[in-house]
């Protein structure tokens, strides 16, 4: 029996971290949990689900009888409802929805050999080849679109326009849960090219973070509206603040949300008779990301906007861009 928030399971903490493995990769085909072992003082060391994708080669991260989990290597601190919601329904809600899977699909019983449920497991994750019905895709509605309809002067500091604010649906939620408080935070909707909002990106006010869901495929920010307008000419920046600065300037830009990965490159090769001009921040890893990025879009024009050192976009005036955007070297992909 487990006890987690004085509420109490006919369950060995084992079986139930069995189950949640079987019910995740049901749900979401993601292989977590790939080791569970039991520990003499009641605790259970599991792969970390949080980080490196589940795929840490030595358990790291420790579950107690009473439901508190600790990862030894990337920090992550909360509980088992906590980490069901986050895991399972990709919420950060303290722990609700989690609470709710328990009570609604956690069953008792004999603990089957461990041999055997990894066997299970394993097959499971060999299936993953063969052909699959496609999930339907998530779509953020847009009843939850309307909680962030806010104007915040935070969205002025950073140099957008009423303009800009309207075209990317820009808004504002004050009650985003982080590390148990919650704080402000700047929403921005990502459209995927059929105009559907498949996620929302936030950053925070006060600090300088930005928070991406989990367990998605990296998107593309600005992806749906350079589509939209059809115009040859697309500017490839990391970030969605530096993406944002060119379309107030009349550049139509989209951000990587990063240093790109190559399924964005490949979406991005989908767009036809475009030319593209590479952004990156002026730092090493912005460089190289760039030449890793030039490689890749085959059969495209590119231009390569080396940024000064230790800048980015946002460090510049509209006219130093330009002048910079004027000296590149025109090169072929």
């Amino acid at each position: 029996m487990i006890s987690i928030d004085n509420d109490y399971y006919n369950i060995e903490l084992y079986q139930l971290l069995v189950q949640l493995r079987n019910d995740i990769y049901e749900k979401t085909e993601r292989a977590l949990f790939k080791d569970i072992i039991k520990k003499s003082n009641g605790q259970v060391s599991v792969t970390c689900p949080i980080h490196k994708r589940g795929m840490e080669n030595k358990p790291s991260c420790f579950i107690s009888e009473n439901g508190l989990v600790h990862c030894f290597s990337c920090n992550y601190s909360g509980t088992i409802y906590s980490m069901i919601s986050e895991l399972l329904f990709n919420k950060r809600d303290g722990g609700i929805k989690g609470k709710e899977y328990l009570l609604n699909n956690i069953k008792g019983g004999r603990v089957n050999d461990r041999k055997k449920q990894m066997e299970k497991f394993l097959s499971k994750i060999k299936r993953r080849h063969e052909p699959i019905i496609q999930k339907e895709k998530r779509v953020v509605s847009q009843e939850e679109l309307d909680k962030y309809a806010y104007i915040h002067p935070y969205m002025y500091k950073r140099h957008m326009t009423d303009e800009i604010i309207e075209k990317f649906d820009i808004g504002f939620d004050n009650n985003y849960l982080y590390m148990g408080k919650k704080i402000a935070t700047i929403t921005f909707p990502v459209k995927d090219l059929e105009g559907d909002v498949i996620t929302i990106i936030r950053r925070a006010i006060s600090f300088k973070r930005f928070f991406i869901e989990r367990f998605i495929e990296k998107p593309i920010y600005g992806l749906y509206e350079i589509n939209k307008m059809k115009e040859q000419d697309i500017y490839i920046t990391e970030s969605i603040f530096n993406c944002l600065t060119l379309w107030t300037w009349g550049y139509q830009a989209v951000a990587l949300i990063g240093l790109g990965n190559n399924k964005q490159i490949d979406i991005l090769n989908k767009l036809e008779n475009r030319l593209f001009y590479i952004c990156m921040d002026g730092d090493d890893a912005g460089r190289n990301a760039a030449l890793k990025i030039k490689q890749k879009l085959k059969n495209k024009f590119i231009y390569n906007i080396d940024m000064y050192e230790g800048k980015d976009i946002n460090d510049l005036s509209k006219g130093q861009f330009e002048r910079l955007k004027n000296e590149c070297k025109f090169k072929r992909g």
